[in-house]
């Protein structure tokens, strides 16, 4: 009985907060994996120029044939798809690579 009374002062509180910020969220909080911004601010922002779908298959998939080729176990073969897709996103600068993935905002990097 009386938790059924503190989820509804909780809901209550949520709905009173909704109405009174809307922009309050979780969708608004800067986030460290898109280097501080919103997701909110990535929706809308600039989207770059993809590459041609059939260049971007051939150019995979030949270099998923050489991870093959070099591959010496079979996790290594299975993972040649994925490597492959990484690697071509990466020369056409549509992933990038970040070394702090913590979830702290001003993680300290350290090295051994």
């Amino acid at each position: 009985m009386a938790s059924r009374r503190i989820c509804e002062k909780l809901e209550a509180r949520i709905e009173q907060e909704r109405r009174d910020n809307p922009q309050a969220g979780v969708r608004h909080r800067p986030r460290p994996v898109l280097g501080g911004r919103t997701p909110r601010e990535v929706f809308e922002g600039e989207c770059g120029k993809l590459p041609d779908r059939t260049t971007f298959r051939k150019e995979v998939s030949e270099l998923e044939q050489i991870l093959i080729e070099q591959a010496c176990s079979r996790r290594e073969r299975t993972a040649a798809r994925r490597k492959a897709v990484e690697a071509v996103f990466l020369r056409y600068g549509l992933f990038k690579e970040m070394a702090d993935v913590s979830t702290k905002l001003n993680a300290e990097t350290v090295t051994n």
